[in-house]
């Protein structure tokens, strides 16, 4: 039996570690947290009542002597469940980075096509064709 015991807290101290590993730091909830609101900020038709708020939460959240608990409750009263929230945009980052990696790959990388033909690796686009249309001076 104490056999089993120790087996199974090694395995929950290894499944805390592996979730500590997944969770985001306080430090990472926190500038989520400012960086949103300084979005909002910035955002037009925002009101003086919304930003006088946004700026006393940002403030709460940047002080160092304000407690943790007070600073998560704020995030949760403002986002609701921030670290979802966070999770989706760490998701579409990852996403987007991804795009552009794919992006660049692509416009970097020649085609077999291209290469087989002969054609130029240039990225650079062609200039304009010259216009071979007169045109007349008037007095």
């Amino acid at each position: 039996p104490t056999l089993f015991i120790d087996t199974m807290g090694n395995k929950n101290k290894k499944n805390r570690r592996k979730r500590a590993q997944l969770e985001f730091t306080l430090e990472d909830e926190l500038n989520w947290a400012i960086y949103q609101l300084e979005l909002g900020l910035k955002r037009r038709g925002i009101d003086a009542d919304q930003a006088q708020e946004s700026m006393r939460v940002m403030r709460v959240l940047r002080s160092k002597t304000a407690p943790l608990v007070r600073k998560r409750q704020l995030m949760h009263a403002v986002f609701r469940d921030y670290r979802s929230l966070m999770r989706i945009d760490q998701q579409w980052l990852a996403h987007r980075e991804a795009q552009k990696q794919k992006e660049s790959a692509a416009t970097t990388e020649p085609t077999t096509e291209s290469v087989a033909s002969g054609e130029p690796q240039s990225t650079i686009p062609d200039p304009e064709p010259e216009t071979t249309e007169r045109q007349t001076v008037h007095d």
